[in-house]
């Protein structure tokens, strides 16, 4: 399936740097995308990000590498952010704790594999529906805190919107792998919380329908000025893909 791709990362308006790093790697056997956000507040948080897209980067640019499906893919991928989990922990995480969102997408002819950890996230336009397909590891997202307090209660709450899962956060931790079938005229957006949180979900949808119907670079444009137009409080990445 050929695709169609464009990427954009940036400060935002009210951050005094960029914790957000971006991916984008195509070869004939397999291409692949990541959105990493480092963890707001956090020191180092934006060296965890480039941690994580530079250590798949090297990964995937490595001589002889052979993957037999799209599952096979996404674990050997696991693999790897477990390795730079490791090294953030080691090499900056020492003294304080930090971390980064990441939210892959892997696609192999018409296979598409997700993988994401945090709350960076992917969505999926087929037809006219614009579908979530990555959950967020925040605490009020959590299956014990949800029995314990009521909506009201958790958006109240002192933790609400705190990430529960990160590269590098902690030793132990888990992300969520997903497959699909892709078919034409997909379009497939990964995007930081920079992006999606000041942004309702018709904006991010007509982004989508726009990505289908005038291409990924238009879309990524319009996407963007729409998050400047509500103040771009938080760096912002994008990419958008396009399947044909």
């Amino acid at each position: 399936m050929r695709l169609e791709v464009s990427s954009l990362s940036e400060i935002g308006l009210k951050r005094t740097y960029n914790e957000d790093a971006v991916l984008v790697w195509q070869d004939d056997a397999c291409s692949v995308f990541a959105v990493a956000d480092g963890m707001g507040g956090c020191k180092n948080g934006g060296q965890a990000s480039r941690a994580v897209t530079e250590h798949l980067m090297h990964w995937l640019m490595q001589p002889g590498q052979c993957w037999d499906g799209i599952a096979a893919f996404m674990y050997a991928a696991e693999a790897e952010l477990r390795a730079v989990n490791d090294h953030i922990l080691t090499t900056f995480g020492r003294e304080t704790p930090t971390g980064s969102t990441c939210v892959l997408a892997a696609v192999q002819g018409e296979s598409l594999g997700i993988y994401s950890v945090g709350d960076s996230r992917a969505y999926l336009l087929r037809g006219l529906r614009l579908t979530p397909l990555t959950h967020d590891d925040v605490w009020e997202n959590q299956e014990s805190v949800r029995r314990l307090y009521s909506k009201r209660e958790r958006i109240r709450h002192p933790d609400y919107g705190k990430l529960v899962q990160a590269v590098g956060l902690r030793k132990s931790w888990y992300g969520t792998i997903l497959t699909e079938q892709l078919h034409h005229n997909d379009v497939l957006l990964l995007c930081s919380d920079g992006v999606y949180k000041p942004c309702p979900h018709w904006v991010l949808f007509q982004a989508a329908i726009h990505c289908r119907l005038r291409g990924p670079e238009t879309a990524a444009r319009m996407l963007r000025q729409a998050v400047y137009r509500r103040g771009a409080g938080d760096n912002l990445s994008i990419i958008f893909i396009r399947f044909l």
